[in-house]
């Protein structure tokens, strides 16, 4: 984990102040521009602009810092920044009357724009979320997922995992409400022993507050359905992949600022390198209805969230987002960031695939595709509490259950495409979908079938003592032992299924050679093929 680019959070938002003082007006101040500033002057880790780089991905205007002068003439007018925010140019503080005059006059602003105070009554209540019922550790040892293997068989995921593809190397980040004795439920146990769980900035909270495991379990309950590891009771979509937990939302209450903290948390796990996004979040309407969005606001450009979660897309981060639970209310559709045509938005369904009445419904308002798929998010297990396990309903454990799976699915990808891009594996994962390339207002194009994205991934292997491969890894050419007999057959598979060559073995004969100069570097697989046994062997470039 990147534990040392905590240090950001100081560099970031070294003018944040804590963010739930009470305050009358708190305004977003835009800047004209970036100043002197230019990409030489880019202050990302170097995850972040590795990442950039695989994916083929240019720095741009937002990747420039606020120029600092410029916030050096808001300041010296007494006021201090509640946070600074380069991918809007913007600083967001509380200002007076007066102050307001003041900073009008300045040369280097741009417009200046109301919003409501920067806080949302923080509350020390962990909030417990409900489930149907709580189940003790029950060991099974013929099912080592025992409670999760409904959701993970739903998408046809197990085929990853049982290959070694559960989500190594790639860092998740997951925005929520909190994260309830994380530290110390045993299905995380693994994670943490391993320091692949970090806790992340708290901004709710803000003062560059680290998140400390006592507020709501709802984040407890999504990370259980990616991270989640122990033998025959609970395994998660992702188990061996990385995770910063950060809080962006305040449970007991709804407001628009945490459209603001989602837009920080973004910034600052760009910065730091991470591959994803999981948000279990969605804004419609809000405590205060003048607030509210509405329908025809969700069109992918208006919402300052959806606006967030496009620009951590377009930094080459897989952004997944629940589409909402608002399907038997009256709100009907998606919520915001879901509308985004770059956002990767889950509903739900039960176990039998019917659609669930909560799923929130799309299209956007201006007729996009939404939700892009569904996963299982009726009846669904999670971990709660510290040993528990129980069922319970939302697309807030179908999206994260489709992120994990992703996040092992992108770590095989890398292996054969190295510069696969966010919106690529995205768009395999829809192509592999129930419905595709139809598609519906419930369901989007469907439920996923992992399987099928790499269905040679590793084909069942049958063991046999008389075979064998040399040299592996291989370079210009390979050697085949068997016991060949006439009209047998031999298959080069590339990893994503097609087949390169074929060898009909025209006698008796031990062994056979193959030329692989033309193979690019990559997995492979080698079938040989009997009248009556198929063998299948690994090998690498």
């Amino acid at each position: 984990m990147q534990t040392g680019w905590l240090i950001f959070i100081s560099f970031l938002f070294s003018f944040t102040s804590t963010l739930f003082a009470q305050s009358s007006s708190t305004y977003q101040i835009q800047f004209i521009d970036k100043g002197t500033y230019t990409i030489q002057d880019v202050s990302l880790s170097p995850k972040s602009l590795e990442r950039r780089k695989m994916q083929n991905i240019d720095l741009n205007t937002r990747d420039i810092p606020v120029f600092d002068i410029y916030i050096k003439q808001v300041t010296d007018l007494g006021i201090q920044p509640k946070f600074v925010s380069r991918w809007t140019n913007s600083i967001f503080a509380e200002i007076s009357q007066e102050q307001l005059t003041l900073i009008q006059s300045l040369n280097c602003v741009s417009h200046i724009i109301q919003n409501k105070q920067l806080t949302s009554g923080l509350t020390q209540s962990h909030e417990l979320e409900t489930i149907s019922s709580s189940y003790s550790i029950a060991f099974n040892k013929f099912n080592n997922y025992f409670f999760a293997n409904p959701q993970i068989d739903q998408i046809e995921g197990k085929i990853l995992h049982e290959n070694g593809y559960k989500g190594k190397g790639i860092t998740i980040a997951v925005f929520d409400a909190g994260f309830y004795k994380v530290n110390e439920h045993p299905v995380f146990e693994k994670a943490f022993l391993e320091n692949r769980i970090e806790a992340g900035p708290d901004f709710v909270k803000g003062n560059n507050e680290l998140i400390d495991y006592t507020f709501s379990s709802h984040g407890q309950m999504v990370l259980s359905t990616m991270a989640g590891d122990l033998d025959g009771t609970y395994i998660g979509t992702a188990p061996d992949a990385n995770y910063i937990l950060i809080r962006t939302e305040n449970a007991p209450s709804e407001s628009i600022v945490e459209e603001y903290y989602w837009l920080q948390a973004a910034e600052y796990v760009d910065s730091i390198g991470v591959d994803m996004i999981n948000s279990s979040l969605g804004y419609t309407v809000f405590d205060d209805t003048l607030d509210n969005h509405t329908y025809e606001q969700l069109n992918g450009d208006y919402t300052l969230i959806t606006k967030a979660a496009d620009w951590a897309a377009q930094t080459g981060i897989l952004v997944v987002n629940s589409a909402g639970n608002s399907g038997d209310s009256e709100w009907y559709y998606i919520s915001a960031p879901a509308d985004g045509d770059s956002v990767f938005s889950i509903g739900s369904v039960d176990m039998d695939g019917v659609s669930s009445t909560f799923s929130s419904h799309g299209p956007t308002f201006d007729g996009r595709v939404k939700p892009n798929v569904v996963g299982h998010g009726a009846g669904v297990f999670v971990a709660s509490g510290q040993a528990e396990y129980g069922p319970t309903n939302g697309t807030s454990f179908s999206g994260p259950i489709i992120c994990g799976m992703t996040a092992s699915l992108w770590q095989y990808l890398k292996t054969i495409e190295p510069d696969i891009s966010n919106i690529d594996v995205m768009e395999r994962i829809e192509e592999s979908a129930s419905l595709f390339p139809n598609y519906n207002e419930d369901y989007g194009y469907g439920i996923p079938n992992y399987q099928s994205i790499v269905p040679n991934i590793i084909p069942y292997i049958f063991p046999d003592d008389e075979i064998g491969i040399y040299p592996n890894p291989f370079q210009s050419h390979l050697v085949i032992h068997y016991n060949f007999k006439p009209k047998d057959q031999i298959e080069i598979i590339s990893s994503t299924g097609q087949i390169l060559n074929t060898q009909i073995i025209s006698g008796a004969s031990l062994s056979s050679y193959i030329n692989t100069e033309q193979l690019p570097n990559g997995i492979y697989f080698i079938a040989i093929k009997s009248k009556d046994k198929k063998h299948v062997l690994k090998a690498v470039k």
